[in-house]
């Protein structure tokens, strides 16, 4: 992935818009929406950055957040935004299951995350 100077350059004017107030959240989610990028993972990285606009806090959050919050509110909309395309059936799924490739190696670990594609039934990435 290869971005252009002046895409990340537009993209950082974009966020510290919206990090200090200047522009809505709303209103740099549609900046990025229209910008163009020639391929299509930077263009998946912008829909992860647009997932993250919409999720982050303004303030830092309480100490006492867990793993599982963290997972479900910050990383999941990014890591989707990247890897997921529904388009090929391909989903990043949180399954917190041992995976029967898992089994095969005898790793009894519980999996965090796979991707899966879905025409295939079968995982194309287990975390180990």
């Amino acid at each position: 992935m290869v971005l252009y100077h002046y895409s990340i350059a537009k993209i950082l004017n974009i966020i510290q818009d919206v990090s200090t107030e200047i522009i809505s959240r709303d209103k740099g989610t549609i900046e990025l929406i229209v910008l163009v990028f020639p391929s299509q993972q930077e263009t998946r990285f912008v829909k992860s950055i647009i997932r993250l606009i919409g999720k982050l806090p303004r303030n830092p959050m309480s100490v006492d957040t867990n793993g599982s919050e963290l997972g479900s509110r910050y990383i999941d909309p990014f890591l989707c935004g990247l890897f997921d395309d529904p388009d090929y059936g391909v989903y990043l799924r949180w399954t917190n299951e041992i995976t029967l490739e898992a089994r095969k190696n005898n790793d009894y670990q519980k999996p965090t995350w796979h991707l899966h594609h879905q025409s295939l039934h079968e995982t194309i990435y287990n975390q180990p």
